[in-house]
Parts: structure tokens; sequence; C-alpha cells
């Protein structure tokens, strides 16, 4: 039996090491976890990024005693970016790493916070060489403890992490050393990894050939083979040992270190167990010893070690040259080895260690995805691939029989991995399981609410979480309200064209708020007496809709406060009743959309809406109207996509509105709008959007008219808040991280409905006109809290023009980005 480990005394070594990153494993199940920080998220995995914690551990002692005696740029931990793991906040706490090996300890300072148990009768160091001190020397590779107090110590990938310990050279009252090892591996139940830094050197393909000459059967042949080096075996003993490493994959990770013989052309035996058992390459990764020398950049790999060989597509490489480690007997004094040894033996807990590490970070993940991240984000820059493993959904990766994967890089682990270099292709899956058909890309998910909404829907969804997938299945935490895309829609602004070309009309003096006879898009009308009229409608919205907000009127243009469930385009095909009473007026109508024969659709929703006016049409006009209207795939005028969609959703929203316009004296006027509706919408088909309740919305304007101050001009200010969703919930469905068995726990988060602020729209309006040749005209419009948010400046507008016979001048600014327009025309008649 050989220890894979070399021991080398060197005066000095000067080793530069670099990290790159990549991935990939073959065999088994592929599947795996994420962790990344695009420009959407703030952490990998469930957790938050601290790169100042990171470099602070990387620069203390006890990191930087990994290589003692070595001056290298960066030590092997930096070289696998374990320091940036522990950025994450990740130890291993929590975690069991199971140490098959010789030469252990319990008792040294490097495991004095640690919980270890043990199986059997252990092989104890004795302090008086590394050799001796060999599982001890491994162990604190995989788990030393950083809790260094005078800068002596050193720390290991997995500081936290607790240990389970055996010896394989004891047989413990067994017949044959299989059946203890069986026994070992089973005892170590709640391992996440088993670390086996020994073996028997033998290339497998020289066993292979030796089982097919001799009609041996796999189980019979490895059994020949140990007994053969001084380890009493038989088949069944065999097969205890393979089904005991079969099961413990069941919950843990398997590392073996390969041969340091490198002039090995293949893989030893024991290693490649999975090239001759193949229901063990489930979760098994071999460890190669590459050797990282050179300036930053300019790295020279060499490996130390027998080549990964037919092990390629599971093989993992680290730099286990020329390391430290901890040193002791049993009961005796904690010192350390500190000049230099090197070997696959200290590859492999590396690895080990990052498997503790990685199940801390993806604790439902099972032990196959944990191995298949390690590969799959593993550098593999520095050399050419024989070949390449495809995990699935376009995942694939790169490995030769030299240096399998490349360098562990622990780092990488913790970032997406994705077929496309945009994260935003990562999954949300709306239903149960990662395995249905519910998935959708991140990226194309998002719920874009309407200016009503303002930021109440964003603010609602503030500090909640959910989970986002890669390519290979595996999850990590975001901030949910990032899918919101609150309206950006512009504060009102100034044309300055119509305003120019408004000076060539007459200017009106007239306050006669006359009844509106005309409407928009009538495709026939029928009297059935002199107080009755009928009408049909095409591509508009009913009449009652069209009067109220006066879409024909030359006094006032109403139609800028219109909500979002009154519009003008609302309908396809309208049927709407006029009643004309003494002094009074009734309209009702009722739209629906159509489809046309090209299969595009007319109008956007059904309504029912009736009005009622008062008054007398010299002096006064209330009008009061009432409505029922259904939308579908929309909430008050949001859209929403992929995960986020609300196709198959009715949002029903009734509603009440007042209009009075009144005259006093001859030339002022008042006109006033209110408006008031309720939304419900019905859940969408396979969204994280389930519902809305009681959407209860308003909006309010408020118009004066002053005509003849000075003879031939006209003055109007104005005020509104535009349609604002005053309260109510959405509810949004929040998902759970995907356990070990890939199903998801949706719960029900009921998002109260309160924008930060409301906005007001204010301005004022002059024309004059100095004679039938020459008038000018001024606008200013004032805008605060745009779309209700509190996080928008005031906004002015500003207009002035004249119109001098066929000559018209005009400079305007814009709200939205602070431009200036200007704008000179002149026309002449021919």
């Amino acid at each position: 039996m050989l220890l894979y480990v070399n021991f080398y005394r060197l005066i000095v070594v000067v080793i530069s090491i670099s990290l790159f990153g990549c991935g990939g494993k073959s065999g088994g199940t592929a599947a795996a976890v994420v962790a990344s920080t695009p420009s959407f998220l703030d952490s990998g995995t469930s957790l938050t990024y601290n790169s100042t914690n990171a470099s602070t551990l990387a620069a203390t002692t006890e990191f930087q005693n990994f290589n003692y005696n070595s001056t290298s740029s960066q030590n092997p931990l930096e070289v696998i970016n374990a320091h940036k793991a522990y950025g994450y906040g990740l130890t291993g706490a929590g975690k069991i790493i199971a140490i098959m090996d010789t030469g252990l300890s319990t008792t040294h300072s490097e495991f004095s916070a640690k919980t270890i148990s043990t199986f059997g009768t252990l092989d104890y160091a004795d302090g008086t060489s590394a050799n001796k001190d060999h599982g001890l020397f491994v162990a604190s590779i995989a788990a030393g403890e950083n809790d260094d107090t005078d800068g002596s110590t050193m720390q290991g990938v997995a500081p936290s992490a607790n240990l389970h310990l055996s010896s394989y050279n004891k047989i413990n009252g067994n017949s044959y050393f299989p059946t203890h090892w069986a026994n070992a591996t089973d005892n170590a139940s709640t391992a996440v990894v088993q670390n086996n830094s020994w073996g028997i050197n033998y290339q497998v393909d020289t066993l292979q050939s030796d089982i097919s000459s001799n009609g041996w059967t796999n189980d019979y042949g490895v059994a020949q083979k140990w007994n053969s080096s001084g380890y009493t075996a038989n088949a069944a003993s065999a097969t205890a040992y393979i089904t005991a490493l079969n099961n413990f994959q069941d919950h843990g990770v398997i590392v073996y270190a390969l041969s340091n013989t490198s002039s090995y052309s293949d893989a030893d035996f024991q290693a490649a167990l999975p090239e001759l058992f193949s229901q063990l390459n489930e979760a098994w990764i071999t460890a190669v010893n590459v050797e990282i020398t050179g300036s930053l950049g300019s790295e020279t790999y060499t490996r130390k070690s027998a080549p990964c060989g037919s092990t390629g597509s599971y093989c993992l490489g680290g730099d286990g040259f020329q390391v430290s480690g901890a040193k002791g007997a049993q009961n005796g004094t904690s010192s350390y080895w500190e000049t230099n040894y090197s070997g696959t033996s200290f590859v492999a807990p590396q690895i080990s260690g990052a498997v503790a590490l990685l199940s801390e970070a993806f604790p439902s993940h099972t032990p196959a995805q944990i191995t298949d991240r390690l590969l799959a984000s593993a550098d593999n820059t520095f050399f050419n691939h024989d070949a390449v493993v495809t995990f699935g959904n376009g995942v694939s990766h790169g490995y030769d029989d030299e240096f399998g994967h490349g360098i562990l890089d622990i780092y990488a682990a913790l970032q997406p991995i994705t077929s496309s270099s945009d994260n935003r292709s990562m999954s949300l899956y709306t239903g149960d399981s990662i395995n249905d058909n519910s998935s959708f890309q991140f990226g194309n998910s998002r719920l874009l609410t309407s200016s009503s909404f303002g930021d109440s829907l964003q603010r609602g969804l503030i500090s909640e979480v959910g989970y986002t997938y890669d390519d290979l299945d595996g999850g990590f935490k975001y901030d949910l309200h990032s899918h919101i895309n609150p309206s950006n829609k512009g504060a009102p602004s100034i044309s300055l064209s119509s305003e120019l070309k408004s000076l060539s009309n007459s200017l009106n003096t007239s306050f006669i708020p006359n009844h509106n006879d005309h409407f928009n898009q009538v495709a026939g009308s029928l009297s059935i007496s002199n107080n009755l009229n009928t009408s049909v409608t095409l591509d508009a919205s009913s009449i009652p809709v069209q009067n109220f907000f006066d879409l024909n009127s030359d006094l006032h243009n109403l139609s800028i406060y219109q909500t979002s469930y009154l519009e003008a385009n609302e309908g396809g095909i309208g049927v709407n009743a006029d009643y004309q009473l003494s002094n009074s007026r009734f309209l009702i109508g009722a739209t629906i959309p159509i489809e046309q024969d090209n299969g595009q659709t007319i109008g956007t929703r059904k309504s029912l809406v009736s009005s009622l006016e008062l008054g007398d049409s010299s002096n006064q006009i209330i009008t009061l109207m009432a409505g029922i209207t259904e939308d579908k795939d929309s909430l008050l005028g949001s859209k929403g996509s992929s995960a986020f969609s609300l196709e198959g959703s009715n949002s029903i929203t009734t509603f009440t509105a007042l209009k009075a316009q009144k005259q006093f004296y001859d030339n002022f006027s008042l006109t006033g709008i209110a408006t008031f509706g309720n939304t419900n919408m019905s859940s969408p088909n396979n969204s994280f959007v389930d519902s809305a309740s009681d959407v209860k919305s308003s909006s309010i304007a408020l118009i004066a008219n002053m005509k003849n101050l000075s003879k031939d001009d006209s003055l109007s200010f104005y005020v509104n808040q535009p349609d604002r969703v005053e309260n109510g919930s959405v509810a949004i469905k929040t998902s759970s991280l995907a356990d070990s068995n890939q199903n998801i726990t949706q719960t029900i988060k009921n998002i109260d409905l309160e924008s930060s602020a409301r906005q007001i729209n204010m301005g004022f309006s002059y024309r004059k006109d100095l004679s039938k040749d020459f008038a000018f005209s001024l606008k200013h419009l004032i805008t605060n809290n745009l779309n209700h948010s509190n996080t928008s400046n005031r906004l002015h507008s500003s207009y002035v023009g004249m119109d001098y016979k066929d000559l018209k001048l005009g400079i305007s600014s814009n709200p939205n980005d602070s431009s200036i327009e200007k704008q000179i025309s002149y026309a002449i008649a021919l």
C-alpha cells in the first residue's frame, strides 16, 4: 500500500498562480446549483457576497500559512478561490467530511472546535513524519480551523466543517479489509463527502486486461489486486464495499486521489472504480495534482501525478505541490509540517472541502448536483480538450485525459452555469416543480405597470425574494421586485407645431357647453322617434364615454383625462341609444371586440355604459356616468410577459363618474371631472401574478376658462390628478427554493397597493389676438410626482409663440429631457 504523497525539500521555490473559470462533468445524473451577481442580482446562491471579507481573509497569516515556505504570489487556497467562498460567509458549518486514511488525530488544536466522530480502531498520528501524520495532514487541508491567535497555525478549505474519521489499514475484527471499508463508509451516514487520499498503484486499464484475459468478474478482479497488496479480500467483500460506495452517493460525494506516479498512462484502478462499476459514476471525483508556476498571465501547468486517464470526464485538478499541514501525535503537542509536502493526497481534501462549502450554500441539492457543479465550473482554459461533456439544456464542457476538467474553482461554482453568456436566459418556474412545463426566461419576465399603479407594486415587493435557475437546474435567490417595470409615461408636454397651428384658427369666445351630437366612428344610425336615436360605432368607445370626455368638442380637450378603463379605442363594435328628455338626456352604449377574417381583433374591451345629462346647456350641465368594463390579459392598462404574463385573466371594473360644467357671468366657466373605479382580476395562466382584488382607482380635474379679459383674448387654468390606484391588493406567488426532489412550494403574497406619492398636474395658457393678422400665445405646465412616485422631480414645460400674417414663430421646452424646440414657418399663397 502506498500513500499518495511525495515529499520535496527545497531551499527556495517561486510559484505564481493565476485563476480562470469554466466547467463540466460526465456520467450519472446531470444537475447542478447556481449563484451569481449579474445586474439584477446582488449575491450568489441565497447569500450576499462581500469582497472585502474575501480579501481580508486571504491576507490573514493562517490563510498564507497554507503554503508556508512558498514564495508564490498566490497559494493553493487562492487558486481554488476558497477566500471568495468565505466572502459569501461559507465555511462548511454544519457539514461533515468523512476522512478514510491512516495517521489520524482527534486532539490536534486545528480541530478543537469540531465535533469528530470515529469508526472502529483508528491508526493514530505520531508526529514523527508527514507520512505517519498523513490523515491528520489531509484532514487539516480539508477542514483546518481559522482560529489563529499567534500567527503560527493554518486553515483548511472548510474551516467549520466537522469530521468523521476511519482507518483503511485496520480490519476491526472482520475477515476482509473491504468489509471494514464498507462498514466505515456506511457509518458516515450523514457526511456530505468521503475523502480517500489512498489507493493501490495499479493502472485500471491493466486490471481490465487481467480481468478479461482470466475471465474474472470485476468484483473478483479488484479483490485479487487488494489481496496481492496485503489487504485480504474476496469477491463478496469487494461487492459489499462497492455497494457501500454506491449507497454513500445518496447523501455524499466520493473523492479519490489519483496515484502520484506521474509516469502512469492511466488512472489507478481504485480511483477509477466507476470504470469497473458504472453505478458509482453518479457523484465521484478523482483528484489530479498540478503545479502552477510563472507570473500572472504567463502560468505554466505541470502535472505532478498520474493523469486523469479514463477518469477524465469526472476528474478535477488542484495545486497540491509544496503545501503545509497539521503535525502531532494523538494527545501530543500540536504543530505543523511546513517544509513543502506534495501529492494528490493534498488535492483531494481541497475538493472535499469545496464539496462541504457547496453543500452549505445549496442545502437542498443532491451529491450528483454538487459534483456536476464543481466539474462544470473548473478552469479548463490552459489545455486542449479531447472530448466534451454535455450536461443538458445546451451546457457543455471540455476535458482531456491528462488534466480532466481542469483546476477547481469554488467561486465559479457559485455562479450561474448557462449555455448563453447572458444570465437573463436563466429560468423561472411558476408551477410546483422544475420538472414541469411552466418554465420562463428570467430576462423576459416582466410586469409593465401602468401609470395608475405608480410605484405601488414595486414598493410592495421590496425585500420579497424569488429563485431563478440556471441550465443545470440550480437555483439562487434574487429580489422579486426587479420584475416590476413601473410606467415611464412622460409628463404632460406641449406640442409646438400644434400650438402654432392653432394660432391660425379664430379665437373661440363661446362658453355654451352644447350637447355633443357628433360622435366618432359612427358606422350607421337610426332615428326611432323624435326623442330616440340609435347608432352603431366601430373601433371607438361607446357614445356615453365619447360624450363624457367631449371627444369632438371645440371648447375643451377633455380626452387627456381619460382613465385606463375608459379610452377612445376601447370598443370593437358598439350599439348605442340616445334618448332626449325635456331638460335632460340619457345615453347608453355597449361595445364588444370583434375578430376580423385576418385574425386581427378590433377593440380591446367589453363595456356597458350609461350616462345621464342634467341641466340647461346654455348655463350648466351635470353628467353622471356609470358602467362596467371587462379587459382580457391586462389590469388597468398593465401588461405582463413570460412568468408575469396576464394572459388568460379577466379584469372587471365597475365605475362611476361625474362631470359638471358651469358658466359664470359672460366670460368665466368651470369644468370639473371626477372618476372612481373598482377592479377585480381573475388568475392568469401559468403566472406568478395570481389575482387582483378591490383595486380602487380615482381621478379628478378642474378647468377654469376666462374670455375677453381685455377683448379678444382667452385665459385658462387647470389642475388635475391623473388616474391613481388608491388601495386594493395584487396577489403574487412567491416560490421556495426547489428541494432535492426538485419540488417547489408556492406561497401567495398579497401586495397592498400604495404609491409613494400623488401626481398633480397644473398649468395655464393665454392667447391674445391683437389684430386679425397678429396673435400670440403662451403656456406653462407643471408636474409634481410624475407617475405617482416621490422620486420624480418637479417638471416644467413652457411655450411662447406668435403668428403675424403667414409668419409663425415659436419656442417650447420639453419637461422630460429639458430640450428646447424652436420653429419658424412661413407660408406663401400662389
